[in-house]
């Protein structure tokens, strides 16, 4: 699940330690990886959370994280 896209990867753990701090349960047990993309020449660090073994399992996650106010998008890394 991607919950954001950053500029640098210490801006993306960042955003990472807040969103545990805001809805630590939702987040709790999930790994964060940034994934570094570079798109039309802009770089950007991917912050996904969590290994799901389906992409409804990543869904209901995501929805579950909306729900709580934070975006995110269940999708293949």
């Amino acid at each position: 699940v991607q919950v954001g896209a950053f500029g640098s990867e210490n801006e993306a753990m960042t955003n990472y330690r807040r969103m545990s701090d805001r809805i630590g349960a939702l987040v709790s047990g999930q790994s964060p990886e940034v994934n570094v993309a570079v798109v039309n020449g802009v770089t950007y660090h991917r912050l996904w959370l969590g290994e799901f073994a389906s992409r409804d399992a990543a869904q209901t996650h995501c929805n579950s994280l909306k729900a709580a106010g934070q975006d995110c998008l269940a999708r293949r890394r």
